[in-house]
């Protein structure tokens, strides 16, 4: 099979450690439950729109927005699957982790960009999680319906809603989409939202994690992420970012911020 068959994957990003692949599909169009961060990228042009409800700009669009091989890579990766069922999806995907993957990889992030955009997909990445039981699979999510078991929607659940999950695939149920509601009637025992102010995440008693390891460690919990990366002019959260900036407080990820992490942590 010719490389260009085969879905591309990234070796670590300015978070994430070169240890860590990485899978991106287009973000806001593969993101059908979007809705506080929902922005999209012209596949063309890289023109960025956002959604009516829109409190801040997904970091992956704005990527996408920036740089025209970014949105090639996730587009690629999209029209390669889109139209597969799951196994099909699910042996292309294992080839490009196959192809992708070194000696020192340890760990998959799904969906830096993108999300789960079908039942197939998801299931292709579980079988993909299954065959590589030596790697960690993780991925934050807001298609949450396609991780809920057929249970009364009335009654909450103190077991995750999808027992089936290899032990080795973690999903973090991400607040701010169409389905909030599922978090706790669905019974996801591990969840992240967005704040803006690090007073705000202490009121919420919710640690910010800058590192995806509160993700992918094997006790679930609820935590919260900063607002980062290029927001609307006059948004709340640029205002955010900024006032953050001038504190010296954390605003955004770096090629820098990720040497200084690295040298004092090997999951930085």
């Amino acid at each position: 099979m010719a490389s260009t068959d085969i879905p591309r994957f990234g070796r670590g990003n300015a978070k994430l450690p070169d240890s860590t692949l990485t899978f991106s599909l287009p973000s806001g169009f593969t993101c059908p439950g979007a809705l506080q961060c929902l922005a999209k990228a012209d596949r063309e042009t890289g023109r960025i729109a956002d959604g009516s409800r829109q409190e801040f700009r997904c970091f992956e669009a704005s990527a996408e927005c920036r740089l025209t091989s970014v949105r090639k890579h996730r587009w690629h990766n999209f029209d390669l699957l889109r139209q597969r069922d799951a196994d099909s999806m699910a042996a292309l995907l294992l080839r490009g982790i196959d192809a992708a993957r070194q000696i020192k990889s340890t760990h998959v992030r799904w969906f830096t960009g993108g999300d789960f955009f079908s039942p197939s997909m998801r299931d292709a990445v579980i079988a993909a999680a299954m065959e590589t039981s030596d790697l960690i699979h993780y991925a934050y999510t807001k298609s949450l319906p396609f991780f809920i078991i057929d249970r009364d929607p009335g009654e909450i659940y103190p077991e995750p809603p999808l027992a089936s999950l290899p032990p080795n695939l973690l999903i973090t149920a991400s607040w701010g989409g169409r389905f909030d509601w599922l978090i706790p009637a669905g019974g996801f025992r591990r969840s992240a939202c967005v704040v803006n102010t690090i007073e705000q995440a202490e009121a919420a008693g919710l640690a910010i994690d800058t590192t995806d390891r509160l993700a992918w460690q094997p006790e679930p919990t609820h935590f919260c992420h900063l607002t980062h990366g290029t927001q609307p002019t006059g948004s709340l959260a640029s205002q955010a970012i900024q006032a953050r900036k001038r504190r010296g407080e954390f605003s955004g990820y770096s090629a820098k911020r990720k040497a200084i992490q690295s040298s004092s942590s090997p999951h930085a």
